[in-house]
């Protein structure tokens, strides 16, 4: 084994390393997809804060529209048309209130709110000061007939001239009194004003002790007339100087706002599907270049130590024993790095095995050499004891022969002696 192996007590091993590469890349991933989702909620966001200002900003032409209906006609429906349509601006500020997180919408639905507000406050003080004139009008027509009618049956009972001229000013009074309603100028109040100067000196002439109960009806029910044309005026003066103006004031605001909040909201749509865009393309790009990298990386990091390996291997079995992993190698902490210490472990263990047969081998050599020489002397002494042999036997059968003969030679005596 290796001396330069470290043992390393964390273990990031391949299948980790490339988990974590493509987790890596599933988290950009992640990230996109939750920035498209956020982006996508933003502009739905926008998208209704935009419906929601526009129906604010359509309510409010309209409100204006049913509002100079109402002033043309004096008819009530114009007039709760009118309500109706201020409605429907309060429920749209309230969606936009509850639905948008866009601090300058808000901002700007809380100031539609107020202006609308005060146009529906200044709207009901217009109705009720229309009403009050409807009801100044319908006195002074009563009085105003009243004073022609006592008028002219006091100069059909009395035939004096100032009766006739009582009712000669009064007419031309209605009739100033209907030119001022139409053209709203006051040149003709200030022609009532001038003509009443001449009724009181016309009552004055008929009545001077003012005992006459017929005089006096007049001179109460001409009272009663001014002071109804008084309070049209003054209703008239402030529906023109006050009102009027702060409520066309008030539906600019509301309209200029809402056009303003749907300019924005457009506005600020395009930019965030613009950022989107940016975002995902980058994002895109950015996955694209990391998951190259993290394959070249995973393929140095897997492809190089194993080809690595494999030549390693190669050598090893091409008989070079001498051969030993590099340090890099083993000091991975993951399977390569098994692989290298397993494989370096493998060449110290072969080179050490065939050390060990090396010198068995030379071993066996040098018992065989004895055992060689020995039985070349085995041979030899084998040799010399069959030449002996061979001359024993040859002597042997000289000795057997011999022996035969002389058998034969005692049986040829036995046989002389016998006879």
């Amino acid at each position: 084994m290796s001396d330069d192996r470290v043992i390393t007590s964390f273990r990031l091993n391949i299948r980790i390393k490339i988990l974590l590469g493509f987790f890596a890349v599933l988290l950009i991933l992640l990230a996109l997809g939750g920035t498209a989702v956020f982006n996508l909620n933003s502009i739905r966001a926008q998208f209704d804060g935009l419906r929601e200002a526009t129906e604010v900003e359509r309510h409010a032409l309209t409100a204006r529209s049913e509002v100079r209906n109402y002033r043309l006609t004096g008819k009530e429906e114009f007039a709760a048309k009118v309500m109706e349509e201020l409605d429907k601006i309060a429920a749209a500020l309230d969606a936009i209130d509850k639905t948008s997180t866009d601090a300058g919408l808000l901002q700007k639905s809380k100031e539609a709110r107020a202006a609308t507000l005060e146009y529906r406050k200044n709207f009901e003080g217009e109705t009720a000061a229309r009403k009050a004139n409807k009801e100044a009008v319908d006195t002074m027509i009563k009085e105003g007939l009243l004073v022609v009618k006592l008028a002219d049956d006091y100069y059909q009972a009395t035939k004096k001239e100032a009766a006739l001229w009582v009712y000669i000013t009064a007419l031309r009074i209605m009739k100033a009194e209907k030119e001022e309603r139409i053209n709203k100028n006051r040149e003709f109040y200030k022609e009532m004003l001038d003509q009443r100067a001449h009724l009181t000196r016309y009552y004055a002439d008929l009545d001077p002790a003012g005992t006459d109960d017929k005089v006096n009806q007049a001179r109460k029910a001409t009272e009663d007339y001014f002071k109804a044309a008084a309070a049209w005026i003054e209703n008239d003066t402030e529906i023109a100087k006050d009102i009027g103006p702060k409520m066309t004031a008030a539906a600019e605001k509301v309209v200029n706002l809402a056009a303003d909040a749907a300019g924005d909201a457009a506005k600020g749509m395009i930019a965030t599907q613009n950022l989107s865009n940016t975002i995902i393309v980058v994002g895109v790009a950015l996955a694209l270049a990391l998951g190259v990298i993290i394959a070249l990386v995973l393929a140095n990091l897997i492809a190089r130590p194993l080809v690595y390996g494999v030549n390693f291997a190669k050598t090893i079995a091409d008989g070079n024993l001498t051969r030993r992993i590099e340090p890099q190698y083993l000091r991975r902490g993951d399977e390569i790095g098994d692989l290298a210490q397993a494989l370096d472990e493998m060449a110290g263990q072969l080179q050490k095995m065939v050390g060990q047969v090396t010198r068995s081998t030379g071993q066996v050599n040098s018992a065989a050499a004895e055992i060689a020489q020995g039985s070349a002397d085995l041979s030899q002494r084998t040799e010399e004891q069959a030449s002996a042999l061979e001359e024993t036997a040859s002597s042997m059968e000289e000795l057997t022969s011999t022996v035969k003969q002389s058998a034969e030679h005692a049986g040829q005596a036995n046989q002389l002696a016998g006879a």
